[in-house]
Parts: structure tokens; C-alpha cells; sequence
């Protein structure tokens, strides 16, 4: 035990020998308040550039009229024939693909009714019909092309109808 007291005292002097080194070698450096000025010539470092001309030795663009070529080789014919092509296909169509929001199905028609009148006062911007397939009643809402465009009315009536679902529907054309 008494030892390991030494070896712990003989540790204890070596740190306080360094320390007392490190301090007495800090200390010896004398520092003055007095600064000499220190200079140094960088001018032969500077880049130097040639001087700009003057603005009027300069010379002036010229702008001219460009001339073009009538065109040639033009599918307008071709475009022309395809657009009547798709018109004409479009012309036999009765309905087009799209999207409702359908917010009532079962067998009891004054349910259905209830969910139209209750459509119709929440939000009278849609427009609701009921239909009738045997058996079943159908409330529907509004009428959109695409899922996107029916998204915004769809959220307002899940806050009324939250069993409201968007269905794919066959819209008429007009």
C-alpha cells in the first residue's frame, strides 16, 4: 500500500515539475506595448490591364432584315385530314367517359329522396339526380371529365356523406 502512495506522490511531483517548466518558459518571452510599423511593397504583384478603347472607334452593329422562305413540304393538308377524321368519329358518340359522385345506393326510395333533399340544401351548386334501376336507387352529383376535377366538390360532400364514393359514369355530350 505504501507503494502505490509513492508511485501516486512521485506522479503528482513530475506534473507539477512540467507544469512549473511550461510556465517558467511562458513567462520568459518579454512583450512590449511599442509596435513597429512593418511595411511591404505588393505593387509588383498588382495585375495590369490595357486600356479600353474608346466608345466611339468601336464598331456599330448593323441590323437587317431577315428574309424567309415560304414554307415547303407542310403537313397542314395531312393535319387537316386527320382533325376531320377524329371529328367525324366523335360526331356518332352519344357520351363520353367521366366521373359522378355517387352519394346514395339501395332499395328504399325515401332514402333516396332524403339524400337528394339533403344534397340539394348542403350544396345547391351540384346538381343531384336520382335514378332508378330495378332494384335499386341511385343518388348522383355532378358530372366531371376527370377524377381531378370532381376532387374538389368530392371532399365537400364526404363532410355531408362520408359513405360517398366517385364513380366512373358515362356523361352525355352536348
Amino acid at each position: 500500500m505504501m507503494e502505490k502512495e509513492k508511485n501516486n506522490f512521485l506522479s503528482l511531483l513530475f506534473c507539477l515539475g512540467i507544469g512549473l517548466l511550461f510556465w517558467a518558459c511562458a513567462g520568459s518571452k518579454t512583450v512590449s506595448n511599442i509596435q513597429e510599423p512593418h511595411f511591404e511593397d505588393v505593387s509588383k504583384l498588382k495585375p495590369t490591364f490595357s486600356p479600353l478603347p474608346a466608345i466611339e472607334s468601336l464598331p456599330v452593329p448593323t441590323i437587317s432584315e431577315k428574309k424567309y422562305a415560304p414554307a415547303s413540304n407542310t403537313i397542314n393538308t395531312q393535319l387537316k385530314q386527320i382533325q376531320d377524321s377524329i371529328d367525324y368519329f366523335y360526331v356518332g358518340r352519344k357520351f363520353v367517359d367521366g366521373f359522378t359522385i355517387q352519394v346514395y345506393v339501395g332499395q328504399k326510395r325515401e332514402d333516396a329522396m332524403l339524400a337528394k333533399k339533403s344534397l340539394d340544401m348542403n350544396l345547391p351548386e351540384l346538381k343531384a339526380e336520382m335514378i332508378f334501376t330495378q332494384p335499386t336507387f341511385k343518388v348522383k352529383a355532378g358530372k366531371y371529365y376527370s377524377q381531378l376535377d370532381a376532387q374538389k366538390d368530392y371532399v365537400n360532400v364526404k363532410r355531408i356523406f362520408p359513405n360517398a364514393i366517385l364513380v366512373p359514369d358515362k356523361l352525355p355530350t352536348q
